[in-house]
């Protein structure tokens, strides 16, 4: 069953995906980590960390998938793919990433030439069921987002 829900998944992703839209796009972001320093569940601090990616976006109006990799600091490489909506110059998604693996949502305003965006994710999942009185972690990032030929990055 679950094969057959995969096939017709990938056929209709290919045959909507040559009607769609595509936007490369570069993009830097900063913010914070909150995660735990030790095995005391109590023990937590913010951390600084930054990202520079390269991305792909699909767009089949109103639905979109972003896909995106880079490097960050300090885990030093990152990507993430999510599924959103966008109306006029907003979009929303909701998104995960492989390392860290997280889990999250994403907002973002502007055009396809230059947008601002704001991202809120959870990580540490993975320890969840190992210690389940560990609250997630999470990151909190502001950045921008750009057309690749209007900048030089």
């Amino acid at each position: 069953m679950k094969s057959i829900l995969l096939t017709i998944f990938t056929a209709l992703t290919v045959s909507n995906t040559a009607q769609a839209d595509h936007a490369r796009y570069r993009e830097f972001n900063g913010g914070f980590a909150n995660f735990s320093t030790s095995s005391n569940p109590k023990d937590r601090a913010s951390y600084p960390g930054f990202s520079y990616l390269r991305g792909l976006r699909t767009v089949d109006f109103p639905l979109y998938v972003d896909v995106q990799a880079g490097f960050a600091f300090p885990t030093i490489v990152t990507a993430k793919t999510s599924v959103g909506l966008q109306y006029k110059d907003l979009r929303v998604s909701a998104g995960a990433r492989p390392w860290p693996l997280s889990v999250g949502a994403q907002i973002e305003y502007g055009n396809e030439k230059f947008s601002v965006l704001y991202s809120f994710e959870y990580w540490e999942l993975h320890e969840l069921k190992s210690r389940p009185e560990r609250d997630p972690a999470y990151f909190m990032t502001i950045g921008i987002r750009w057309e690749r030929n209007t900048l030089f990055l």
